[in-house]
């Protein structure tokens, strides 16, 4: 990601705290939860905050490259 969006070192370092803010409360949600519906309906949110703080530090240009990426972005799950 800080290759393909060219992150500034400051951008790098913010991201990599908004990371390590989440990694903690995302191997709770994991954890916590057996069931794979549970643990996805757990998740979710914390995942959608994590996003939301890291395309605050982006860039309008940076911020299209990440939609980018995540339209082609292979699919999970069944086919």
């Amino acid at each position: 990601m800080r290759i393909k969006l060219s992150l500034t070192a400051d951008q790098e370092t913010k991201i990599k705290g908004v990371l390590s803010a989440y990694r903690p409360k995302l191997k709770d949600a994991r954890d916590n939860n057996t069931e794979q519906t549970a643990r996805r309906e757990a998740m979710a949110p914390l995942l959608q905050a994590m996003q939301e703080e890291i395309r605050v530090v982006l860039n309008d240009d940076q911020k299209a490259k990440l939609d980018v990426m995540k339209a082609n972005r292979p699919k999970k799950g069944k086919k």
